[in-house]
């Protein structure tokens, strides 16, 4: 995310160039930013485990913490976030457990990653002024997707965002 977020200064800098300063902070202010994070980062940890779970979170959010703080600093307001996935039922991991079941372990930190993203950005919410923000929680879209094949989800992702306000 850190080579997005200097790629996202340049075209800051050309926005800008192009429009005027306050033209082109002003349409990044009013721009969301969307974000898919940290699914890579567990799938690594889950194969790799260089550390326990709890820093792993810990480390994970922290470093997500930067970049917000960094786009943020760049002029970013408002942000449509989608967290981790039960990325213990994907075939790889399931393929590694007994019986080909979901691994609760990865589900778990997937979990978590969520409650943490989700207190950061409460946190980020009430320290910067004008940083509106949405979390999918994207693990209980999943599960509910894996849960109950039948039912009706065309719209349980979308309304995630329709209630932005933003």
């Amino acid at each position: 995310m850190e080579e997005q977020v200097q790629q996202f200064a340049t075209v800051r800098g050309n926005i800008t160039a192009l429009l005027g300063g306050t033209k082109g902070d002003h349409l990044l202010r009013k721009s969301m930013y969307i974000f898919s994070i940290g699914s890579n980062d567990l799938m690594t940890y889950i194969f790799t485990r260089p550390m326990t779970p709890e820093q792993f979170v810990i480390n994970l959010t922290d470093t997500y913490a930067i970049h917000l703080k960094n786009l943020y600093s760049l002029g970013a307001r408002k942000f449509g976030i989608i967290s981790l996935p039960p990325l213990g039922c994907c075939p790889l991991a399931r393929a590694s457990t007994h019986g080909g079941v979901c691994d609760d372990d990865s589900n778990n930190l997937a979990r978590a990653c969520h409650v943490s993203f989700d207190n950061l950005l409460k946190n980020l919410s009430s320290t910067l002024k004008g940083f509106k923000y949405s979390l999918a929680n994207t693990y209980n879209i999943t599960m509910n997707v894996i849960n109950n094949p039948s039912g009706n989800h065309k719209c349980s992702f979308l309304f995630t965002f329709k209630c932005l306000n933003i």
